[in-house]
């Protein structure tokens, strides 16, 4: 599986932790463990949409802004 989440963002770019959901047929829940541990060594990087400057308003869910991406290199 998580071959799979790393040759989608490699043909997509970047994703929001929804549309990896999504495109996987599961809950954000559910594909965030995977996504953290890939994070963790350092595989994948992530970035917030909004660039924190709505300082926790809730104005978003975080799925939605959580953008996942490769590492360089990889």
């Amino acid at each position: 599986m998580m071959s799979e989440i790393k040759a989608l963002l490699r043909d997509r770019g970047q994703m929001t932790l929804r549309q990896l959901a999504r495109h996987f047929k599961m809950a954000p829940e559910a594909i965030e463990p995977m996504l953290r541990l890939l994070v963790d060594k350092g595989q994948l990087t992530t970035s917030l949409l909004c660039g924190g400057g709505c300082s926790g308003c809730g104005c978003a869910n975080e799925a939605d802004l959580t953008l996942y991406k490769l590492a360089n290199g990889d």
